[in-house]
């Protein structure tokens, strides 16, 4: 049983990862009351409970004690004055823009121009992307993944 304070953070050094899932292995999944949650500016945290996403939490500091009571009372240990650790998944999603992603056609596009005849087309560039809703893109996109990369919606982009 986890009955030590501990900080929940992510200090997101990679710079093209997207989801990070935080590791409570060591400590059974659990956290209690005396955790705290620390989420920087261009991230935010997904709280997942038997499935179900509880919270999603923006930038800020949070004591688990107070400040999400309110919130968190329909998980089933909390109920009962935070006694009983309870057991989740905590996702940290990057909210940031991931900029400098290519484009282009793997295959020159035949075309018919009246003046030129058949032509070759091809075209290339550079895109950027954020995540907007983070509940629905682990509903959608990166699902129970334990970290989700720029490599692994990349290519589902540019398809």
């Amino acid at each position: 049983m986890a009955l030590f304070r501990k900080n929940i953070e992510w200090s997101g050094s990679s710079k093209d990862l997207i989801v990070y899932k935080y590791p409570l292995e060591n400590a059974g999944r659990e956290i209690n009351r005396k955790s705290t949650l620390t989420v920087r500016e261009s991230q935010c945290a997904i709280f997942v409970h038997k499935g179900q996403i509880a919270d999603v939490f923006g930038p800020g500091l949070y004591d688990l004690d107070t400040e999400i009571l309110p919130i968190l009372t329909k998980l089933a240990a909390w109920k009962y004055k935070f006694e009983t650790p309870i057991t989740l998944d905590i996702y940290f999603i990057n909210t940031k823009q991931f900029t400098g992603n290519a484009w282009g056609t793997q295959n020159p596009i035949l075309m018919r121009d009246p003046e030129f005849g058949s032509i070759r087309v091809r075209g290339f560039g550079k895109y950027a992307f954020k995540v907007d809703d983070p509940g629905v893109f682990l509903k959608e996109l990166f699902g129970t993944n334990s970290s989700f990369s720029t490599s692994d919606i990349n290519d589902y982009l540019r398809s």
